[in-house]
């Protein structure tokens, strides 16, 4: 690859690659210094999170999702992982998208009258409990969302040399 073009892709490692000055057949030049490591917090624990991403896409069966993104704030000690899910938007998932909203504040009531109007942008910023669910992809554990609930649900707690270990308020709910 000449100077020129590794220059310019230098310059630009935040930029999204221009795909259409692209010669394949020269090679790329990737920042890889860039790639965050996403480590998996503990499984089965709640969190308290922001609510820092809150987007609806396409998934790959062709239906509509919802994708959020929640950082943790809580413990500290695990401050600023993140723990993300695509909920589906078909009819038999829309339960998930309802705990959701009720956990950022929504009305159960309400959201049940009919047709609920869903503006990302009122959310972002918001809190709420999320508890982990770890599963393993592409050979990296990663943190999804299992159930979530309302900020004001939030009980402390410090981890403990086991970092699997159940809160018993936890274990004692899950039975």
């Amino acid at each position: 690859m000449s100077n020129r073009n590794r220059s310019s892709a230098s310059a630009a490692a935040d930029a999204p690659l221009d795909v259409s000055t692209m010669d394949p057949t020269e090679g790329v030049d990737l920042d890889f210094s860039v790639v965050k490591t996403l480590e998996a917090v503990p499984d089965s624990q709640p969190y308290l999170c922001l609510l820092t991403k809150m987007e609806f896409g396409k998934a790959g069966s062709g239906f509509g999702k919802l994708t959020v993104e929640c950082t943790v704030q809580e413990p500290a000690f695990f401050a600023d992982r993140t723990i993300t899910q695509d909920f589906s938007t078909q009819p038999q998932s829309l339960y998930r998208v309802h705990n959701l909203l009720v956990a950022l504040g929504e009305d159960a009531d309400k959201l049940k009258e009919g047709n609920f109007k869903i503006v990302p942008s009122n959310y972002l910023g918001s809190t709420l409990v999320v508890v982990s669910q770890n599963s393993v992809y592409e050979e990296q554990e990663r943190s999804r969302v299992r159930r979530v609930k309302h900020a004001s649900t939030f009980e402390p707690w410090e981890p403990s040399d086991d970092p699997g270990a159940v809160p018993a308020e936890e274990e004692a709910a899950a039975f």
